[in-house]
């Protein structure tokens, strides 16, 4: 919000003068009006604002036990609009995975970000069915 308001607050002044003054061709009636057409003009810079905000968030990560594909489901809906370059994707896909992924793709050269996601689906199944095996040797053991 903070910067939409410095980006673009010398609009929304020139927007408010033109339009608060009584004697300009189509003055605002009502505060309300006046919120309406500001909410109209701005309201896409809001939504890529929360997006971007969400990518931050540290409580957005991957979570211990979620799987890749429904991580990626949240990740792939909140980034696809803020319209990011490949590499940039990748970077900030790794910041959000674990250290176990993230050690796994280290050695990836691609540039493609759907390269990258492909390995990463094939890697968390893969330490899935790793897992999955261990704790059923484990229950034999015992």
């Amino acid at each position: 919000m903070d910067y939409i308001r410095d980006h673009c607050k010398l609009i929304v002044f020139d927007v408010l003068k033109a339009r608060v003054d009584l004697l300009s061709e189509d003055p605002y009636n009502t505060t309300k009006e006046m919120i309406l057409e500001l909410h109209s003009m701005f309201s896409d810079y809001d939504k890529l604002i929360k997006n971007n905000a969400l990518l931050y968030n540290p409580a957005f990560a991957i979570k211990k036990k979620e799987a890749f594909d429904e991580f990626y489901a949240r990740f792939s809906a909140t980034i696809t609009p803020l319209g990011y370059s490949e590499s940039y994707k990748i970077a900030i896909l790794r910041r959000l995975i674990t250290l176990k992924l993230r050690s796994r793709i280290a050695d990836i050269s691609s540039s493609s970000f759907r390269s990258v996601v492909k390995h990463l689906r094939k890697t968390n199944q893969d330490l899935r069915q790793l897992k999955a095996m261990h704790m059923d040797i484990k229950e034999i053991n015992e």
